[in-house]
């Protein structure tokens, strides 16, 4: 929790300005998705590889810090990402944390369920690679919101936007933002 929080401050506070003050979401969220990937198959896989609990234990916390960052990157993106779109969209990207939440937690009690109490390395396996498998999902789908046409309409005049604000206070120029020539053509 604390690795997360981090991160995320120092993403947003200790971040240099973007020159396009627009997001660059996709290297974040796919990187994000792809170290959480990583984790999820580098945790339960370690129990094979790893023999020794001492090292067992600095891998498996040295994946959890891995798991936090990335996350961090991936919400901050996430956020922007969804920031661009209209509220409805937004608002259903609230109840989306929510259902990835029940998700995870079904999961867990699925796994725990299914299998008896002495099988708990097959219950702890199956609940990672699952989360592995739902993780490669929602990079599918992430390629696939970005490939529809309000994506990248809403991308499209984002970009725009920028490069209008950017004319509009260029020292070449003599503009500045709230100057009323920058308006007159």
């Amino acid at each position: 929790m604390y690795t997360n929080l981090i991160v995320l401050a120092l993403l947003v506070f200790g971040s240099p300005n973007n020159s396009s003050n627009t997001p660059q979401v996709t290297p974040r969220i796919v990187g994000g998705f792809i170290g959480q990937l990583m984790v999820l198959l580098f945790v339960p896989t370690s129990y094979f590889f790893i023999s020794s609990e001492h090292w067992n234990v600095i891998a498996i916390l040295g994946a959890t810090a891995m798991a936090a960052s990335v996350t961090a990157f991936l919400d901050s993106s996430v956020i922007a990402l969804a920031s661009q779109y209209p509220l409805r969209v937004q608002e259903s990207f609230q109840f989306g944390i929510g259902v990835s939440t029940l998700i995870g937690s079904v999961y867990r009690d699925l796994t725990k369920a299914v299998f008896p109490s002495d099988a708990i390395v097959t219950s702890s396996l199956l609940y990672f690679y699952s989360g592995a498998a739902t993780i490669a999902v929602c990079i599918g789908a992430y390629f696939r919101l970005m490939n529809l046409e309000l994506s990248k309409n809403l991308i499209s005049s984002a970009q725009h936007e920028s490069t209008l604000s950017q004319l509009e206070s260029s020292p070449l120029l003599g503009l500045k933002k709230n100057d009323d020539r920058a308006t007159k053509w």
